[in-house]
């Protein structure tokens, strides 16, 4: 017997299109994002890292998940269950499935790419060892996350075939226990490098906005505050229809992450093309005392640059003492800082 719909119902919606108009804005300046990136390492003349690597492979599962909504949307996502066919219905739920799984590879991508970026420019043991407890527990994450995902039916084909007796996770209660740990390892990796940062030598203006390339990756997290919201109003008993909110954040957060960890790698494209805006003030580290001096040093890091001059204690009558930063935070925040000529 057909289901009557309450009055305010209307069978007729369909969320569908602004879905699909809405995500391929986002997924434009992803791709843009991660050109710059690209671009940005080629302008410096270095190899690409492990950390470009890895958010390739996090904007290529962004895509394919991205594809999954598109194809969802001309399944039915979108529209009220009550029209949608069993045999689109199945396709979708298979649809979602594998969305839930590059969303969580994605994710956990991004976050060891920027973990990755981290190490490249903040040496270190102690903070070598932060950085790799944390990528343990996103890897790991990230993992339970794929794992629960794939079994969270038994059998698993009960996740997407609904005509046979299943035991399944509540879906919503499974979105959400994915999203809160994300958060939280959002914020833990957002301040990690705060107090290398605040304890370079620079001025406060300069930390201030070497502070804020990083601290972009909070868009992040109010992209997964959102998602999270709208899991909390998901009716998996009209799924189709309450679905789309989160699946339009949910690829948001995804791409959004991708950005993030490609906006600190784009000071020298960005420099090229608004030098004005970027342009904050010549620079140098530590202090220039009788006997001592600047001294050029050619350094073969990734991050190396014929602009880039590091203190050099140089024999002299004067006992005065300069710091020395270590070399790579060295020539990241002159790549951060370095006036256009």
């Amino acid at each position: 017997m057909a289901t009557i719909p309450p009055p305010s119902k209307n069978l007729g919606d369909n969320r569908g299109p602004e879905i699909t108009q809405s995500i391929t804005v986002v997924v434009v300046l992803t791709a843009l994002s991660l050109i710059g990136r690209l671009f940005s390492r080629r302008l410096q003349k270095v190899p690409l890292a492990a950390s470009d690597y890895t958010i390739i492979l996090g904007w290529l599962t962004a895509c394919g998940m991205t594809i999954i909504i598109y194809i969802g949307v001309t399944l039915g996502l979108g529209k009220h269950i009550e029209v949608v066919p069993l045999e689109d219905m199945t396709k979708i739920l298979k649809s979602t499935m594998a969305s839930e799984i590059l969303y969580s590879i994605t994710i956990s991508a991004t976050k060891i790419s920027i973990l990755l970026f981290y190490r490249e420019i903040f040496p270190g043991p102690r903070f070598a060892i932060a950085t790799n407890i944390v990528a343990a527990f996103v890897i790991a994450w990230g993992v339970a996350c794929i794992l629960v995902a794939i079994f969270s039916c038994n059998p698993v084909n009960g996740f997407w075939d609904l005509t046979i007796p299943s035991k399944c996770i509540e879906t919503r209660m499974f979105f959400i226990g994915n999203s809160v740990p994300n958060i939280i390892m959002d914020v833990v990796i957002l301040t990690l490098p705060m107090n290398k940062i605040w304890h370079l030598q620079m001025q406060f203006k300069q930390k201030l906005i070497v502070s804020g390339l990083f601290l972009l990756g909070g868009f992040v997290c109010i992209s997964s505050g959102i998602r999270l919201l709208f899991l909390q109003d998901m009716d998996v008993r009209n799924l189709t229809w309450s679905y789309v909110g989160t699946a339009f954040w949910s690829v948001v957060e995804v791409n959004v992450a991708v950005m993030s960890a490609c906006f600190p790698t784009m000071r020298p494209l960005l420099q090229r093309t608004i030098p004005k805006l970027l342009s904050i003030g010549s620079f140098s580290f530590g202090s220039q005392k009788k006997g001592g001096g600047l001294v050029p040093c050619e350094n073969t890091h990734a991050f190396r640059s014929k602009d880039i001059t590091v203190p050099q204690r140089v024999p002299g009558p004067s006992q005065g003492h300069v710091t020395i930063p270590k070399p790579a935070e060295v020539q990241y925040v002159n790549i951060i800082q370095r006036e256009t000529a």
